[in-house]
């Protein structure tokens, strides 16, 4: 079976959508059972760059006990975790750098982007044109927010920690969600909790790594936490949040994708929503003709139709057929039954003591049984497409 999601795309622009794309649909793999590795020392971090840099050179293993000293927690997640520290995230920010553009007061309709408040220049605010936020995407910026789920480790809330102000810099962590109601007040007044963290590392395994024709280097892995120790200072932690977008306009060439990003308060809930609101009515309907079809916010749907928005890939709900659609109008190469598939991977994995699993027709063989090696009562039909015995348990693999 051929497992390439998305072949070679024709332009760089094409190939930064299949990875926003791949990107997206990832988050999923936080509800799979994470992988079962030997314990390793206990480390204490203070910062995120020596924390990401253990990640990245695999100096961590799973279920290994680690300690964030005095880091920021905010409900917020980058995009792509890790993905900022990378090498190739820091050239993209860096060329990024070569495509500022000043804007005219009657241009401030743009000014969300603003890439530096402290400019000498006479001519107004410094801003990206369109392939400098397609750079900045690629370099690592964007974070988004997901609502409670059930995981294999039980109810949790993944959210961040970051040692700075920044929050698309920082690393994902996951709470229990009896200690993210111990301190949601503060987290939703605050906009963050200043604290240190104990937990264990958990890394996913990731069903989509073979997919992609270019590869996601950076492992999937997460803090879930099971201490929290409240830092001295109190009041609103006012983190940034960068909340990236794709959008699809026409032109003269037929349908074009676009990147663009926003960036807000933490600590301000209507910073969120007014920006929100703007950016998709203001900046993408109104300047562009546009529509946003990969969002940023699983809790609340800012933008309704959404293709891949993250209510759809968290809960299951992607459909065919928009999907098929967008590609074929942007004229990406990408495989759209896998895209399904992925998704009936992912959610048949989430198998509960006492569940009944029933498999029909072409989902026989998503299952991996080694996920249900510690899962007790469990009743499973298969059949094939004519409703007749297809394989038994020990025949089960992944797709």
């Amino acid at each position: 079976m051929d497992k390439k999601f998305f072949r070679k795309q024709t332009s760089r622009s094409k190939q930064a959508l299949a990875n926003h794309i791949a990107s997206q649909l990832r988050l999923a793999s936080f509800l799979l059972p994470s992988e079962e590795l030997d314990l390793a020392p206990d480390r204490v971090f203070s910062d995120n760059r020596t924390l990401w840099d253990s990640i990245l050179k695999r100096k961590l293993r799973a279920n290994i006990t680690i300690r964030l000293d005095n880091f920021i927690v905010s409900e917020w997640i980058p995009r792509a975790p890790g993905l900022y520290h990378t090498e190739s995230a820091a050239r993209s920010r860096n060329l990024a750098a070569s495509e500022i553009i000043f804007l005219t007061n009657q241009e401030d309709l743009m000014s969300t982007n603003v890439a530096s408040k402290n400019s000498s220049s006479n001519e107004g605010l410094p801003v990206f044109a369109v392939p400098g936020k397609r750079q900045m995407v690629e370099g690592g910026i964007g974070c988004i927010r997901l609502a409670y789920h059930e995981t294999a480790h039980g109810g949790l809330w993944f959210m961040s920690a970051s040692s700075t102000h920044i929050v698309h810099e920082g690393f994902p962590i996951a709470l229990p969600d009896h200690l993210y109601q111990r301190y949601y007040d503060q987290l939703v007044t605050d906009g963050g909790i200043v604290c240190s963290l104990t937990g264990k590392l958990h890394f996913i395994p990731d069903p989509l790594v073979l997919l992609y024709q270019s590869s996601i280097s950076v492992p999937q892995v997460y803090l879930l936490v099971d201490e929290i120790q409240i830092g001295e200072r109190r009041g609103a932690v006012s983190s940034e949040v960068t909340a990236a977008v794709t959008f699809e306009r026409s032109s003269s060439r037929g349908s074009l994708q676009e990147f663009s990003y926003m960036t807000f308060d933490s600590s301000s809930p209507l910073s969120l929503e007014q920006r929100a609101e703007w950016l998709n009515k203001e900046y993408v309907q109104k300047l562009y003709q546009g529509r946003i079809v990969i969002d940023f916010d699983e809790q609340v749907r800012h933008f309704a139709d959404a293709v891949f928005s993250l209510h759809k890939v968290m809960t299951g709900k992607l459909e065919s057929a928009p999907i098929d659609k967008f590609f074929r109008d942007v004229h990406i190469h990408g495989d759209v039954s896998l895209v399904i598939k992925h998704q009936e991977f992912i959610f048949s994995q989430q198998v509960r003591q006492g569940d009944t699993v029933e498999m029909h027709g072409s989902n026989v063989g998503i299952l991996n049984t080694g996920h249900l090696n510690n899962v007790e009562n469990v009743s499973v039909t298969i059949q094939d497409a004519a409703g007749e015995p297809r394989l038994s348990a020990a025949a089960w693999s992944r797709w």
